[in-house]
């Protein structure tokens, strides 16, 4: 087989293979964003959402003040609050990666 017929034969399979990466991306990313989604006739008002909402009723339990407080005290009290959860997981993760790593 000549230089040509291999070169002609692979750029043909890398347009199928770009081709389909394409539709499945494609495919992926409009049903991330909307499951359910089905057309709204004009002058239906739209179903209200359906997505998980969060278990948690208020930031308290994590030391995090409310999204509305934009204060300067409560940035500081979020920002120690970050640091306060970031440590834990530093704290978490070195306990896992000894117990991983302890021989038995």
């Amino acid at each position: 087989m000549s230089n040509s017929a291999k070169i002609g034969i692979t750029v043909v399979i890398l347009i199928i293979i770009i081709i389909i990466g394409w539709i499945w991306y494609s495919n992926s990313s409009s049903n991330q964003y909307a499951p359910n989604a089905q057309p709204i006739e004009q002058g239906q008002q739209p179903a209200a959402s359906t997505a998980p909402t969060s278990q948690r009723s208020s930031n308290a339990d994590v030391g995090m003040t409310p999204a509305s407080d934009s204060s300067t005290a409560s940035l500081v009290k979020d920002s120690a609050a970050v640091d306060t959860q970031m440590n834990g997981l530093n704290s978490d993760s070195s306990n896992v990666d000894q117990s991983l790593s302890a021989t038995p």
